[in-house]
């Protein structure tokens, strides 16, 4: 199932974060660190927040995290 992400899901996606971190370290150690974060909580919690913005997951059968999508609305004037 794929829908909008809740505050509760924040420690599942910064799960996926670090794993995503991981496997980019492993590719190219030179340009990414296996220590660091591209949100912490409290500024995962404000993405899930802003106007403009929309996060999804997708989640298995049993309601587990698996997947997430960062989405950002561009408007042009």
């Amino acid at each position: 199932m794929i829908r909008k992400a809740e505050e509760a899901d924040i420690p599942a996606i910064l799960g996926l974060l670090r794993q995503v971190l991981a496997i980019h370290a492993e590719g190219r150690p030179d340009i990414f660190k296996k220590i660091g974060y591209k949100y912490d909580a409290g500024e995962l919690k404000s993405v899930l927040s802003e106007e403009g913005r929309s996060t999804f997951v997708y989640t298995s059968d049993d309601g587990e995290v698996l997947g997430h999508c960062f989405c950002v609305a561009i408007t042009q004037k």
